[in-house]
C-alpha cells in the first residue's frame, strides 16, 4: 500500500534521512523505532508531504505521490497522528467529529454547524466515537477528557479520511499503563484492510501489535525483520534494546 524509495532529507550538512526504503503490505502493521534523533518523524513527515524529498520516491499503491501536498495525500489516504494533540479544543467530542468527517468529504467551505445535521455526517461520527473508544463521551469537551482518551480521539479523527494507511507517531507517549493497554488494545482492534505504520519507544507495544519492525539509526536502516528477528539482532541490542535484554 505505501512503498518508499531511497528516501533522503538533508538539513545543511546533517543527513536526517539517508536512502531509506521499505513497503507497508496491505492490512500489514509495521513498526518504526530506533535511538532519538535516529530521523523517525522527519521520515514520517518525508512520507506524509510535510517535509520535500531530497531525492527518492513514495507511492501509495501504484500513484506516485512524492510531489503530493499534505492534503492531496491525506485525500489520497494517508491519515497520520502527531506526538503531541492536534484536536479541536472548545469542541466537544462528536464536534471533533463531525469537523473531521466534513473536511475528509470535502464540504468543509460550508459552515459546519448547518452539516452537522445532516444524518450520515452524524452516524459517521458516531461510528468513529465507537471505534476509538469514546463513544460515551459525545458531549464532553474534549478537554475535559483524560490524556489517553485524548489520543484515542485523535487516532477517530485520522480515521475520518477512510484512509487506507494510517501513521500513528507515538500514540502511546506519555501515558499511564492502563492507557497505553487501551491504546495497543485500539490498534489492535481497527480492520486488517488498513495498513499501519508506528513510531512507538514502548517495546511491549511494538513487539505486541506489530508484523515487522523497522530500525533506524542515524536516518539509515540498521535492521528490519520480524519482531522476534529484531529480538534476537546484537546488532539492534547493542545499539538500541540494550545488551542485557
Amino acid at each position: 500500500m505505501l512503498r518508499a524509495e531511497n528516501l533522503s532529507k538533508s538539513f545543511g550538512s546533517l543527513a536526517v534521512t539517508d536512502n531509506v526504503s521499505f513497503e507497508l503490505g496491505r492490512g500489514e502493521r509495521r513498526g518504526l523505532i530506533g535511538p532519538n534523533g535516529a530521523g523517525k518523524t522527519t521520515l514520517f513527515n518525508l512520507l506524509t508531504g510535510e517535509l520535500s524529498l531530497d531525492r527518492g520516491r513514495v507511492y501509495l499503491g501504484s500513484r506516485d505521490i512524492s510531489k503530493a501536498s499534505p492534503d492531496i495525500r491525506a485525500r489520497a489516504g494517508i491519515a497520520r497522528s502527531f506526538q503531541k494533540n492536534n484536536l479541536f479544543e472548545g469542541m466537544s467530542v462528536l464536534e471533533n467529529l463531525v469537523t473531521a468527517v466534513i473536511l475528509a468529504s470535502g464540504m468543509g467551505g460550508v459552515f459546519w454547524r448547518s452539516l452537522a445535521k445532516q444524518t450520515k455526517v452524524r452516524e459517521r461520527a458516531i461510528e468513529i466515537a465507537e471505534a476509538v473508544g469514546v463513544e460515551d463521551t459525545l458531549d464532553e469537551p474534549v478537554t475535559n477528557l483524560s490524556y489517553g482518551l485524548q489520543r484515542q480521539l485523535e487516532v477517530g479523527l485520522a480515521l475520518a479520511v477512510d484512509p487506507v494507511v494510517l501513521m500513528l507517531d507515538e500514540p502511546t507517549a506519555g501515558m499511564t499503563p492502563e492507557e497505553t493497554a487501551a491504546m495497543k488494545g485500539l490498534i489492535a482492534s481497527l480492520p486488517r484492510k488498513l495498513s499501519i505504520l508506528i513510531v512507538e519507544h514502548d517495546m511491549d507495544v511494538i513487539f505486541d501489535i506489530t508484523d515487522r519492525v523497522i530500525v533506524l539509526d542515524y536516518g539509515t536502516v540498521l535492521f528490519e525483520g520480524t519482531p522476534d528477528e529484531v529480538r534476537a539482532s546484537d546488532a539492534v541490542r547493542h545499539r538500541y534494546l540494550g545488551d542485557a535484554r
